[in-house]
């Protein structure tokens, strides 16, 4: 009902302040998580048809030409029959592709995956949920981990809440100040201040998520052991805690330190800083749950 509420508003105010790249990845996580029953109140007509205009907007031509198709299976209101008959057609003399930057890369195995998965707002590839940022919508480069036998949840929580007991990967001392070299076409390149995006085979943990077997059935979370455990920086760990022993905690890692991340501690749902410091000056606490106990921490 949450992410819906932006998609009615679209929907039914001519004007909205929304961003129109917040509005499409709303739209494809609401038609990706309700692949069954729809919960009373939420029109997926009003969904399909959002994604069908932002789709267009955005110029990603294919997954707008499919939600074009998809209208037909719907009951249609009479004011709206010209019009989307009237974009059925224009949006064939389009290319039958979408635009590449918009394509969603999953930071578990790198695969880059369609716009729309029928199997649910999970990488088609691995498997693994994408995590969203529950301002933007966009998925975040956050991987789950689980610790190996011998190192239970509560030696873990407790090595990631104690200050010095995470050490972090130790950077070569090009990289301590920014700079860094490599080889390219036998001349040495110098580099300074770029953002790391590629896996960096130096660390376990990204070598880990490039053995991982593709070729099991369902998803489970990266298992660790206590040495990869330390090599984690702090600021690059987040941990969803609810009250109780009932639901266990879960262990996430940010894969680009540069995208900085915030984690309500109340409802638990992950944001961009930016966004979640923004919204929390805006209305006085945390965007979905109004909580201003991360606030204060």
């Amino acid at each position: 009902y949450y992410a819906y509420h932006f998609i009615h508003r679209y929907t039914e105010i001519p004007f909205t302040s929304q961003d129109p790249n917040n509005l499409f990845h709303i739209a494809r996580y609401l038609l990706m998580s309700l692949r069954s029953e729809v919960p009373t109140g939420i029109s997926k007509l009003n969904i399909v048809l959002s994604l069908a205009k932002l789709g267009k907007q955005l110029e990603t031509f294919k997954l707008a030409r499919l939600a074009y198709d998809k209208l037909q299976q719907y009951v249609i209101p009479r004011t709206m029959i010209d019009s989307l008959d009237l974009q059925s057609v224009t949006i064939r003399a389009k290319p039958y592709q979408d635009k590449e930057d918009m394509l969603p890369i999953c930071y578990r195995c790198t695969f880059t995956n369609p716009l729309l998965n029928n199997n649910g707002d999970i990488c088609t590839n691995c498997h693994a949920p994408f995590v969203r940022s529950y301002h933007s919508f966009d998925h975040l480069p956050l991987v789950e981990f689980m610790m190996a036998e011998g190192l239970s949840e509560e030696e873990a929580l407790r090595m990631i809440d104690t200050p010095g007991e995470l050490q972090g990967r130790k950077k070569k001392d090009d990289e301590a100040d920014g700079w860094g070299s490599k080889e390219k076409d036998g001349a040495q390149v110098l580099t300074f201040g770029t953002m790391q995006t590629d896996l960096n085979m130096d660390d376990p943990f990204s070598r880990q998520l490039m053995n991982l077997d593709m070729q099991v059935k369902g998803y489970t979370p990266v298992v660790i052991n206590f040495e990869m455990l330390r090599n984690f920086k702090r600021e690059e760990i987040f941990v969803t805690r609810w009250p109780g022993n009932v639901v266990k905690p879960k262990f996430y890692r940010n894969m680009i330190p540069d995208v900085a991340i915030a984690l309500c501690e109340e409802c638990n749902h992950f944001f961009h800083e930016e966004d979640f410091e923004f919204e929390c000056l805006k209305k006085g606490g945390c965007p979905f749950c109004r909580s201003t106990r991360s606030m204060n921490a």
